[in-house]
C-alpha cells in the first residue's frame, strides 16, 4: 500500500474480537503516511479495551486532512465513549462529519458534551 494515494478508509464488521488490537495496529500503521486521507470508518467492530481504543482515536486525531470520521457500534465494555468522543470533537475540529452512533456512553454527569455543542 505504499505511494498509494487513498482518500475514503473503511474497516466494517471485520471481526477482530479475538484481538482487536491487531485491527487497531493495521490501521494505524495504515494512517501514517495518508496525511491526504479525507474520510474514516471504523464501523461493528468491537473494541473492549481502553488502551485500543485510545489507541485508535490518538491516530485518527493525527490526521488533520480528515472531514469524515465514523466511528460507530464499536465500544463497548469498560471503553470510555464518552471521553473519546470529546476528544474527536475537541481535537477535529475542522471536520465536518463525525458519526458515534450506537457506541456505549456514559457520561457520569459530564457537561463535556453539552458544553462544546453550545459553543
Amino acid at each position: 500500500l505504499k505511494g498509494k494515494r487513498f482518500k475514503l478508509f473503511s474497516l466494517s464488521e471485520n471481526d477482530f474480537q479475538d484481538n482487536c488490537g491487531d485491527g487497531i495496529d493495521f490501521v494505524i500503521e495504515f494512517m501514517k503516511n495518508k496525511l491526504d486521507l479525507i474520510s474514516f470508518s471504523w464501523s461493528g467492530n468491537t473494541i473492549e479495551d481502553t488502551n485500543d481504543s485510545s489507541h485508535l482515536i490518538k491516530a485518527i486525531n493525527n490526521l488533520p486532512s480528515l472531514d469524515t470520521i465514523t466511528i460507530s457500534n464499536s465500544f463497548t465494555g469498560d471503553v470510555d465513549a464518552y471521553s473519546l468522543l470529546c476528544s474527536l470533537l475537541k481535537e477535529n475540529e475542522h471536520c465536518q462529519r463525525i458519526d458515534f452512533k450506537g457506541n456505549t456512553m456514559r457520561t457520569t454527569g459530564g457537561t463535556h458534551l453539552p458544553d462544546f455543542l453550545a459553543t
